[in-house]
């Protein structure tokens, strides 16, 4: 399992919804035509703006003010790319794409 998929689980449980724990979902998509894609899903608050930039860029983190947040201690987001070309992103009113291939912000 690469550190991806940790840096996926901290955002979530990073941001609960209220005082819920949070639940989380990972789904392997197989495409006939060769391929596929990792979707996780979770029961975390949406993204706020701020979010968003912090993700969109370098060296913007969001979590510095909450030390109870593990990724407060910055894994980062971008190593969804150490094996992936692209990332999509869909949370709350956000939705959007990095893509390695077409080296465009969606």
């Amino acid at each position: 399992m690469d550190v991806f998929v940790y840096e996926l689980l901290q955002n979530a449980n990073d941001y609960p919804n209220g005082d819920e724990d949070v639940d989380a979902e990972f789904r392997v998509l197989r495409y006939k035509e060769g391929g596929g894609c990792l979707n996780f899903c979770h029961t975390g608050a949406v993204f706020s703006a701020r979010n968003v930039a912090a993700i969109c860029s370098a060296n913007d983190q969001d979590k510095n003010d909450n030390l109870k947040a593990i990724g407060y201690k910055g894994i980062g987001f971008k190593t969804v790319f150490r094996f992936n070309d692209r990332a999509e992103v869909r949370s709350g009113e956000f939705g959007f794409a990095f893509d390695r291939k077409t080296q465009e912000i969606k």
